[in-house]
């Protein structure tokens, strides 16, 4: 049986994830594994390599008992604060006057064989953007065309070397080869996006625990992508500074909790739960709309970094098809509701599209939280010798330069200044992210303090009122089955 290894480390877990191609050349997902970890990796950047490769090393294992195979080679998924992308332009000499595809081919062999300026910033990704023919000319398709010169936009996708080095050594530990690596939001991107999506243009928005990682995409090639410092993590600390229990914290997120007070259900408005604590006399009461206020506050940060982002690479009128939400934060009742009110665009929260994998896919499969993981195996598979169509990003495949050691040294293109272009703008790339990570960390700060006040003012009030009657939502949620799952929490 021929299959291939997708591999994704997230900030709270690691998937693992082997699949082929059926006959109709879909992607067929034979298994999905996931175990949690804690501090294996922090904001996209591996930080912890024994609890990542024992973490990996788990799911590995039950694949190859489930699937009876043998996993030894995988592609990888990569994410980070640092990644970020540039365009770059240079051009060739057309020579009869017609571009060919051979002249297409060089153009692209010469990009390839630009090389980082330094061993901290390392290259994904170069992606045509735009052919200009001549001076004035712009087409998607140059082939046949008439002209002297050959002119091209290439987008380079780039990000941290050191954390390219971390991953390659969690292999090595693993004993495992590493075939390809892939940025997230373009894998993301590939599980998720429909034909229409990528040519109408759409920002995939992958929300996960640390980062929230962007993919812009327009006339089915991908134009941008940038990652926010802030996820649904900050959430949890949020509610744990509004001294909601740990133990309690992401599921109360995940149940009960919507993207904003003014989207709760109506039938839930003046509600709330009950939280029990180490004894009944420190049980706590969180109600609906303090629950939402708290999501919504952190939400507003992360949308506005969006927003800015967006608005800032020019594509944000682009976006004929809106936002597409994906990752283990979208799961938040309400939260597409929440973008489309703040942005004016539609959106969709999505997992794997349907259409894009075999029929009779397991819908567990198809889940939001294994959108980068899946998109790992359909970009895997273009790049591997299995038989059946590819997944392509780009408007032409041209053969990529081999890798070898002359092309590594070229200076065709790769000059001083370029050099220099490439390295300011991951530097400046990493002094904004910086920027926003700290702007975030004084709001989280400011936001406990807040919340510990109001905390001992509600502790010294409820010391000095006297005993009350059951409460409503004893009353309402702790008087049911105990067999059933109530909101009460105790099971």
């Amino acid at each position: 049986m021929k299959y291939i290894v997708a591999i994704d480390w997230g900030s709270s877990s690691a998937s693992v994830a082997v699949g082929n191609r059926d006959e109709a050349g879909r992607l067929r997902i034979l298994g999905v594994a996931t175990r949690p970890m804690n501090e294996g990796v922090v904001g996209g950047e591996i930080t912890n390599i024994e609890e990542l490769t024992a973490a990996t090393r788990l799911a590995i294992d039950e694949l190859e008992q489930r699937l009876g195979i043998e996993i030894s080679e995988a592609y990888a998924s990569i994410s980070g604060q640092e990644l970020s992308c540039n365009e770059q332009r240079y051009y060739v000499p057309i020579a009869g006057g017609v571009v060919r595809s051979e002249d297409v081919d060089k153009l692209h062999e010469l990009m390839n064989a630009i090389v980082a300026p330094n061993n901290n910033i390392h290259i994904f990704d170069r992606i045509p953007q735009t052919y200009l023919i001549g001076s004035s000319e712009q087409t998607r398709n140059p082939i046949g065309r008439f002209g002297n010169k050959l002119e091209a936009n290439y987008k380079f996708v780039f990000g941290s070397g050191d954390n390219v080095g971390r991953l390659r050594l969690a292999f090595d530990t693993l004993g495992i080869k590493l075939l390809g690596i892939f940025t997230a939001p373009q894998a993301s991107a590939a599980a998720t996006l429909t034909p229409d999506e990528r040519e109408l243009g759409v920002a995939v928005i992958d929300l996960g625990a640390m980062t929230t990682e962007v993919a812009v995409w327009h006339d089915n090639i991908m134009r941008h992508l940038f990652v926010v410092p802030l996820g649904s993590a900050a959430i949890n600390r949020d509610m744990r500074s509004a001294a909601i229990p740990a133990a309690w914290i992401e599921k109360l997120k995940i149940k009960y909790g919507y993207a904003s007070p003014e989207l709760i259900d109506e039938e839930f408005v003046g509600r709330g739960v009950k939280v029990p604590g180490t004894t009944s006399k420190y049980d706590k009461e969180v109600s609906f709309e303090m629950l939402s206020q708290i999501i919504e506050a952190r939400l507003n940060d992360i949308v506005d970094a969006v927003s800015t982002e967006l608005r800032e690479s020019n594509y944000i009128n682009r976006l004929g098809s809106g936002l597409v939400l994906t990752g283990g934060g979208a799961n938040l009742k309400k939260i597409d509701e929440l973008l489309r009110n703040k942005l004016r665009l539609d959106v969709r929260v999505a997992g794997v599209e349907p259409m894009s994998v075999s029929e009779g896919t397991n819908d567990e499969h198809l889940k939001a939280e294994f959108a980068t993981v899946v998109g790992v195996l359909m970009l895997g598979l273009d790049r591997s010798n299995l038989e059946g169509s590819s997944y392509s990003t780009a408007p032409h495949t041209p053969k990529k330069a081999e890798n070898t050691e002359e092309n590594k040294t070229s200076d065709s293109f790769d000059t001083a200044e370029d050099r220099r272009k490439i390295e300011k703008t991951a530097e400046e790339a990493a002094r904004q992210r910086k920027r926003e990570a700290e702007e975030a960390e004084r709001r989280r700060k400011k936001e406990e303090k807040e919340a510990r006040r109001r905390e001992k003012n509600a502790r010294r009030n409820d010391d000095e009122e006297s005993p009350k009657k059951e409460s409503w939502t004893t009353r309402l949620f702790l008087k049911r089955d105990v067999k059933s799952e109530g909101d009460s929490f105790v099971e």
